[in-house]
């Protein structure tokens, strides 16, 4: 990495208008989420208004390779809950502020209906080797359940069939007999998982293009032999 460059540290995936939506967040980075058009990281505002949640409900501040939430102080706010594997749930009450350890973390803010649910990886930096050290090469890899490399799979089916593009969330809904919010989400989760191991991605906005070409490049899945085109 060039000095100067800003560094990816976090990803956070959300729940947006058509489905899960993703931001990275650089080092130094404060983001406001909530329902205000003026939030980086925004739901809750369509196609519906949830009222319960706060135009601001809080902030990632990204510092000291962490992910710091805050919540917002005003008063009447409800509180949101950080959930993290391994710990018990801690609930942010208002003017409240919290760094978890673990690379992934839930924040969970109560809606009318639901419960609006923020995953957030965090991306280390790597250990440098002292003078002496000869580490091992560090590899990559994907650990996926049976049923997200079914997904996953079947975004990749056209592009082994030779078409141009990977296959769309309503084209693997239908290929796996799921709603096509679905498959987005599977997608996202598998993108947030590359992220945190620091795995190369194309730089696009399509992440079906940036899991599929990465899975393909790195080899991250055994691609022979594949099944044919979903939809097609």
């Amino acid at each position: 990495m060039s000095v100067g460059e800003p560094v990816h540290r976090a990803a956070v995936v959300f729940p947006g208008a058509d489905g899960s939506e993703s931001v990275v967040l650089d080092d130094g980075t404060v983001a406001e989420f909530g329902r205000s058009a003026t939030c980086s990281i925004r739901f809750a505002a369509e196609p519906e208004v949830d009222r319960r949640v706060s135009r601001v409900v809080g902030r990632f501040v990204v510092a000291n390779q962490r992910v710091f939430v805050e919540t917002s102080d005003a008063p009447g706010r409800a509180g949101i809950e950080i959930r993290a594997e391994g710990r018990p749930p801690l609930m942010l009450m208002g003017g409240d502020a919290f760094a978890p350890s673990e690379p992934e973390f839930r924040v969970v803010i109560p809606g009318t209906d639901r419960s609006w649910v923020l995953q957030v990886t965090v991306r280390r930096d790597q250990r440098v080797a002292g003078p002496g050290d000869e580490p091992a090469t560090q590899r990559v890899g994907l650990s996926l359940t049976p049923t997200q490399e079914r997904v996953i799979r079947a975004y990749l089916a056209p592009l082994l069939q030779g078409r141009l593009e990977p296959a769309t969330h309503r084209e693997v809904g239908l290929a796996l007999s799921y709603h096509p919010n679905y498959p987005r989400e599977v997608l996202y989760e598998t993108w947030a998982q590359l992220f945190r191991a620091g795995i190369p991605m194309p730089d696009v906005t399509d992440k079906r293009s940036a899991v599929t070409e990465a899975i393909r490049v790195h080899r991250l899945l055994d691609l022979r032999d594949e099944p044919g085109t979903p939809g097609g």
